[in-house]
């Protein structure tokens, strides 16, 4: 794990697999960052967003609209509110 922000790896269709089965498992953020080597926001982060959505570029607009704002903000709380179910 580590807390460089220059040090920015993609995550691996293997470890997809293996962060989708320890969520399964109802394992924690925490708990599943340090099994993964990464950080407790990448692990929130990296299921905030679509698979398909992570290949993608990014959009050249460098600022999000107000209604994608809240669309985050409410997709933020609801997987939140999963993961901590499922713990």
């Amino acid at each position: 794990m580590s807390n460089n922000r220059l040090e920015i790896r993609p995550w691996s269709p293997e470890e997809e697999a293996h962060l989708r089965a320890l969520i399964e498992s109802g394992m924690t953020a925490t708990e599943i960052g340090r099994q993964l080597g990464r950080t407790r926001l990448a692990v929130y982060g990296r299921l905030q967003r679509p698979v398909s959505q992570a290949e993608t570029p990014r959009r050249s607009r460098s600022f999000p609209r107000a209604g994608e704002i809240c669309d985050r903000r409410e997709a933020k709380n609801e997987m939140l509110k999963l993961i901590a179910g499922a713990a």
